[in-house]
């Protein structure tokens, strides 16, 4: 069977999880989560920790997967496989798009996932002195 180009930009992907939480239950909740995506084609739940992602590149991208993911509170595997893995992909895709002409708008919606989760958990370091002393000087 020869490849066509329609072929070439549905691609398929794995997405490994790791704790706090059990990995089982982790595949299985973003596998619901990303059905619900535009972009993606099908997700199914491979076993412990595992989700595979088939989606169109036209459409959506695993950087942006992965962001929302994160985002919705996912753990994503961050072994040194996996960073090596998720950065050749990226890199793969964000060319394929690149030379197809498919502008940029892939980044920009993971940006502004990433902003709007910056801006969710923002977290300042607390400051155990009175009101008053904090403004002193």
């Amino acid at each position: 069977m020869q490849e066509t180009p329609e072929d070439d930009l549905v691609k398929t992907r794995e997405i490994g999880f790791i704790g706090p939480q059990p990995t089982r239950e982790q595949a299985q909740g973003a596998r619901n989560f990303l059905a619900e995506i535009a972009g993606v084609e099908g997700c199914r739940f491979k076993g412990d920790g595992l989700v595979e992602v088939t989606y169109d590149l036209r459409r959506t991208c695993l950087e942006y997967l992965e962001a929302l993911l994160a985002a919705e509170g996912f753990h994503l595997d961050n072994g040194l496989m996996a960073k090596l893995r998720r950065a050749l992909h990226y890199y793969a895709e964000d060319t394929q798009r690149a030379n197809l002409q498919l502008g940029d708008e892939c980044r920009e919606r993971v940006r502004k996932v990433a902003a709007r989760n910056f801006r969710q958990n923002r977290r300042l370091p607390h400051d155990p002195r009175p009101e008053a002393w904090r403004r002193y000087l």
